[in-house]
Parts: C-alpha cells; structure tokens; sequence
C-alpha cells in the first residue's frame, strides 16, 4: 500500500468514477467553495495552528483560513486580524473524535497514524495553487503536486474525525 509522501499511481476513469465527478462538480457545497478559491490562490502560508476537528493556515499577508468540521463537512472561515476563542472553538470542537491513530477501516494512509500539527507545517513558505473539492472535504494545493489531504473517517469510537496529509497528488 502506498505511503502518504509518495506519488500517486494513476488508473482510468470509469463511467461511475465520471458519474461521481459530475455529481461533485454540481453540488451545492462545491458551489459553495468556489469564492474560497479566488481568495487563497497565491497566498503565502506563514504558520499553522492544528486543532482535533480542524486547522488554521495563517498567511503571511496577516490574513487566515480555518478549516473545520461541521455537520458532516470541511468547511472554511476565512478572516484577518485576531481570533476569537470561538474561532479556537471551530478547530477542537469535542463533538467529533480523534483521527491521529492507525485506522481499521479500508482506507489510505489507514496504517499510518496521522498528526495534523505536523503535515500541515509542510506548507509553511508555500504558497496556495488551487483547490481540490471532493464530496464532504476540499485540499489546499500547492507548488510541485502537493496538497494538504483531508479526509472525513470515523475513528475507533465511530465518532467522525479529521485527517490531514501532505501528499503528492
């Protein structure tokens, strides 16, 4: 099973995978990340802040994104200037669960435990290239194919957790 820091193998699209993509492209959370893109593009990060249920990229144009959980999504509250208690909230927020162990589901990276605090320092100095959407999370990408991974998982209480890898895509 491939690593989180390797690069992806690629395979074909099948008539399903097109299906799911267009279903993605159409849907109202996709719709409503598209503005977050033309914000962050460009932006450099200066530092990070990682939480159980999400993260903080703080750019060094004095702006922020906070990406969090919240009813079943990944979602981003963007802002500048100095955070509120609530604003720490959203990143360790007690109704979802603990991603950072190894994982028995059928999943990538499910053998590897994951620290947020850590993967998210890889883009440190980096600027934002783009966005990549799925269903229920979205990535922040970066130069050279990386991206910082989100995934949605249930952890070993069932409860919905938050995982996050630097990766090559």
């Amino acid at each position: 099973m491939a690593k989180h820091n390797e690069k992806p193998e690629y395979a074909e699209l099948t008539a399903e995978d097109r299906q799911r993509l267009d279903s993605i492209t159409q849907s109202n959370y996709f719709a409503s990340l598209q503005s977050l893109r033309a914000i962050v593009v460009g932006r450099v990060v200066a530092s990070s802040q990682a939480g159980s249920s999400g993260f903080i990229l703080f750019f060094q144009d004095g702006g922020y994104a906070i990406s969090y959980l919240e009813d079943g999504y990944l979602k981003c509250h963007l802002g500048s200037g100095q955070l509120t208690e609530s604003d720490f909230a959203l990143i360790n927020s007690s109704d979802y669960g603990d991603g950072s162990s190894r994982l028995s589901e059928d999943l990538p990276y499910a053998d590897e435990g994951c620290d947020i605090s850590t993967e998210i320092q890889q883009a440190h100095n980096k600027p934002v290239t783009g966005l990549a959407i799925g269903e229920r999370a979205f990535n922040f990408c970066f130069p050279e194919g990386k991206e910082l991974e989100t995934m949605l998982v249930r952890d070993q209480d069932n409860r919905q957790a938050l995982r996050v890898f630097w990766e090559q895509w």
